[in-house]
């Protein structure tokens, strides 16, 4: 399962190959967020200060939003043979799968050290600092692609 999940491409697979790991993904991205919303909402519903509350319930709306958002349009990708085959080629470039597995790490790490202290803060005592943590982390998550853009250019 792991295997299917996250490792990278071998040279040689084939398009159908390729469709079928990138819809295995998707449905564990699919299972995550359903996850990520049902903790989120549990959360809510157990906070007592109004604030919190309505924090994490606009925080569990936009999971759910862009979790559907980035759904549909892979969906919609899997049926654009042209689009598939570009993104398989590119998967299966061993530099450009170096540069993903360091921009990965990065990312990782500092999502890591963040989520515990917002964890931490949130779990003591909750207030609004606690939620620009939370902000930080998407943020991060956005970082990701901007490292990786930096290790193309430098590598």
């Amino acid at each position: 399962m792991i295997n299917k999940l996250f490792a990278s491409p071998k040279p040689g697979i084939t398009d159908d190959e390729y469709r079928a790991k990138i819809k295995y993904q998707v449905n564990f991205l699919t299972i995550v967020i359903i996850l990520t919303v049902a903790i989120t909402m549990l959360l809510a519903s157990l906070q007592k200060s109004p604030a919190s509350r309505s924090f994490l319930r606009g925080f569990s709306s936009g999971i759910l939003g862009g979790g559907i958002g980035t759904i549909i349009t892979s969906r919609i990708l899997f049926h654009n043979r042209k689009y598939l085959h570009k993104s398989k080629i590119k998967a299966t470039d061993e530099r450009l799968q170096e540069i993903t597995h360091r921009a990965n790490t990065i990312t990782f790490i500092m999502l890591l050290i963040v989520s515990y202290i917002a964890v931490c803060w949130a779990t003591f005592y909750w207030d609004r600092r606690a939620a620009y943590l939370y902000l930080l982390i998407v943020l991060i998550y956005l970082f990701n692609s901007g490292v990786r853009y930096i290790l193309n250019k430098i590598l």
